[in-house]
């Protein structure tokens, strides 16, 4: 089960029209010396969090810095020491050197130079279609787990983000393989990557309170940008061969899913799962091709086929094929 936030931020605009800076220094008065340090870097990403999501993170770091150096105290300084912990790049430069001149006049917190988190064990928990993954990475100091569930809908991007309690990998009901560490990482940062470079944002709370201590932990573990290959002729006519060579209707249509798969899956062309073949049939079909009607008659029994035929060669139980073969329907 999700591990309790502990103190939460308080963004209330209405009081007397004070700005968001303004609310993290009053909330940053609560602050004392009884704080876990992972619940100091949760404070931190609920706000870094908001800034993201209105003025931009760089923007909240300039504002509490001139707030801080405005006014020193104790709060102030643990305040951009908490945010320093989970700071996106390029900030690290003014928080340190403003820490460092607070530090003059004020006291560190107890918590200030707690080493970063290392994680210890990683998990992954991939759906019948690799379509869906789910993260976990153990991490020993202040015990918990992060997860994040990470989808692959023609871009790599996570979406809700959560810190587990440390048992939860144990009741975790589906199947799991582990893996080092920082392969999850790895993993985890392309798909942050992903969502921030996405045209969408996460709808879900957590994603927003929880980005920036996510990226924190496996920001230094970013591999390079994906390269998405293509088919090569000789691969792309063997496939479909192998799926037909006598009707020359149900072969076209054979190649426009093997295009299809081979344009927009991110985990290779023949990963069909129960959501593509519905964006398939009623969002992509309508809009972006045209059949003749011998293609359009043959299409439903076509699909039906290749569903079963793409994911028969790759493995996969006939529960699951069954569950996306029974979603095609006349377009």
């Amino acid at each position: 089960m999700p591990r309790s936030r502990g103190r939460s931020i308080r963004v209330q605009h209405a009081v007397r029209d004070l700005t968001m800076p303004d609310h993290l220094m009053r909330d940053a008065l609560a602050f004392g010396d009884g704080e876990t340090i992972l619940e100091v870097e949760e404070w931190a990403s609920a706000w870094l969090g908001e800034g993201w999501r209105t003025t931009g993170e760089h923007r909240l770091c300039l504002d509490v810095v001139a707030r801080a150096t405005a006014k020193p105290s104790a709060h102030a300084l643990a305040a951009v020491a908490a945010l320093r912990r989970v700071a996106p790049p390029g900030e690290e430069k003014l928080l340190d050197e403003t820490i460092e001149r607070l530090f003059e006049s004020q006291p560190l917190p107890t918590w200030f130079g707690t080493p970063a988190f290392t994680a210890t064990r990683g998990w992954r928990s991939a759906d019948p279609y690799e379509s869906e993954h789910v993260l976990f990475l153990e991490f020993d100091t202040d015990p918990h787990v992060l997860m994040a569930e990470v989808y692959f809908t023609g871009i790599v991007w996570a979406e809700r983000l959560t810190i587990l309690e440390p048992n939860a990998v144990a009741a975790w009901k589906q199947p799991l393989t582990e893996h080092p560490p920082a392969e999850i990482l790895a993993e985890l940062a392309d798909a942050m990557r992903g969502t921030d470079d996405a045209p969408f944002r996460p709808d879900t709370e957590d994603f927003a309170e929880l980005r920036a201590l996510f990226w924190s932990r496996c920001r230094a573990y970013l591999p390079a940008p994906r390269e998405r290959t293509r088919l090569d002729e000789t691969e792309r006519a063997r496939i479909l061969d192998d799926f037909e060579t006598l009707d020359p209707v149900v072969r076209s249509l054979g190649e426009l899913f093997l295009d299809f798969g081979d344009t927009y899956f991110t985990s290779g062309p023949l990963s069909w799962s129960p959501a593509w073949v519905q964006f398939f049939l009623h969002d992509w079909l309508p809009k972006d091709t045209t059949l003749d009607p011998a293609q359009r008659s043959a299409l439903p029994g076509a699909l039906r086929r290749w569903v079963r035929f793409v994911l028969e060669r790759r493995g996969v139980a006939e529960e699951w094929i069954t569950s996306a073969v029974d979603l095609v329907t006349e377009p």
